[in-house]
């Protein structure tokens, strides 16, 4: 596969970081000691890969740090885990009149010039957060990050991934007319069709991570929809329908 029909895979995406990730794989394809990339890759770009027939021969490994990680590093011919390109951090905040988000979090790690790529999933609970983050900025990080949102912060290595907490999910139950993107927007913002079918056209809808702006498109279970002011929800199961036809469905929005 070329570089142009390999980028012609992917929408919406930086295609200056698929060029360099191409380039990866095209060494990778001669070597057979551990490569790795050296940024976190969204789902859809890994979905993608998982995708490409082509690349089935390449021992390609999805590495996110913890189970629920949707953000990905890639391995190739990586067979160890002992010697990982990334970090575990805990950021741990001490405050008595702070509830702490992954926004505060999220807004902290970039202020300090890091980009998005170069660190994962976050996990917050209790004004701590666990993140993992390329190895050559993780030093950087420990040392400058002493506040988060104005509360003071402390920033260490987690050895044991045991002790992390698991993503938190809240259970939604909703009621839609269909499976159409839409229908779903409307059940899950609970705004009239009119005006998820305007969220949808803004750009303000996300499918899997991409930007999608086909109301009629079909919702498929595992699907995470992400609403720009309202949330990231999974698609989890369909529950059955009501007495007038309508599906009833479960889906975990994102904490």
């Amino acid at each position: 596969m070329n570089k142009k029909d390999f980028l012609n895979r992917f929408t919406s995406d930086d295609k200056t970081s698929l060029a360099a990730l191409y380039e990866k794989i095209k060494v990778a394809e001669r070597v057979s000691y551990p490569l790795y990339t050296n940024e976190f890759y969204p789902p859809n770009v890994i979905n993608t890969l998982k995708d490409m027939k082509e690349l089935e021969y390449i021992d390609m490994k999805f590495l996110g740090g913890f189970e629920e990680a949707e953000r990905k590093l890639i391995g190739f011919n990586s067979e160890d885990y002992y010697d990982m390109p990334y970090a575990i951090l805990k950021l741990k905040c001490k405050s008595k009149f702070h509830n702490l988000t992954h926004r505060d979090f999220l807004g902290a790690i970039v202020s300090l010039g890091i980009v998005r790529e170069k660190f994962g999933d976050l996990i917050v609970e209790d004004n701590e957060a666990y993140i993992p983050v390329i190895n050559e900025v993780a030093p950087y990080i420990i040392n400058n990050l002493t506040s988060v949102a104005n509360t003071s912060c402390e920033v260490s290595i987690v050895d044991n991934v045991e002790e992390m907490p698991k993503v938190n999910f809240e259970d939604v139950d909703i009621i839609s007319s269909s499976l159409r993107m839409d229908c779903m927007v409307s059940a899950i913002t609970r705004v009239s069709r009119s005006n998820s079918e305007k969220l949808i056209k803004e750009g303000r809808v996300l499918l899997n991570y991409s930007p999608s702006l086909e109301k009629s498109k079909e919702i498929s279970m595992g699907d995470v929809i992400t609403i720009r002011g309202y949330g990231k929800f999974k698609v989890f199961k369909v529950l059955g329908n009501s007495s007038s036809g309508r599906i009833k469905m479960r889906i975990k929005k994102y904490s």
